[in-house]
């Protein structure tokens, strides 16, 4: 994601405990979706997978733009894109910040996942369970 303007310079900008609420705006891009990509797909599986365009030229109709931009309370705003290119209603290629990972690149999948569970650690008695316990005990294996 790329950086886009400045601060602002605005007083109320400055102010602090000022309450700014994140703006997300256009398709959100992701990587995953991305790598689906390929030369070939029709524009009804491109459009199927990363939604509808948010450009789409009348004079370049070969031509859809995807853009997202986020903002994060007063954090400069980021802004990703990427613009796909058809030809005889197939997708030739794709041009911007994110580009699809060959398979080979990509994190190898592992069949088995190994979780580590740590030890179990009693915690201390509390003060009301302590008195449960000296009014109405619990019954021991013993017994």
């Amino acid at each position: 994601m790329q950086e886009i303007g400045s601060k602002s310079s605005s007083k109320l900008d400055r102010l602090p405990f000022v309450y700014r609420p994140d703006v997300q705006q256009g398709n959100v891009l992701k990587q995953e979706v991305i790598d689906v990509l390929q030369p070939g797909l029709s524009r009804n599986q491109v459009q199927y997978l990363m939604g509808t365009p948010l450009l789409i030229d009348p004079f370049h109709q070969d031509r859809w733009d995807y853009i997202y931009t986020m903002r994060k309370g007063s954090e400069q705003r980021t802004q990703q894109r990427i613009t796909l290119y058809f030809d005889d209603d197939q997708l030739v290629r794709l041009r911007g910040d994110l580009r699809p990972q060959p398979f080979d690149e990509m994190a190898p999948i592992s069949e088995q996942a190994v979780v580590e569970v740590p030890d179990f650690k009693s915690r201390r008695k509390g003060f009301f369970r302590k008195l449960r316990e000296f009014f109405w005990p619990l019954p021991t294996d013993d017994e």
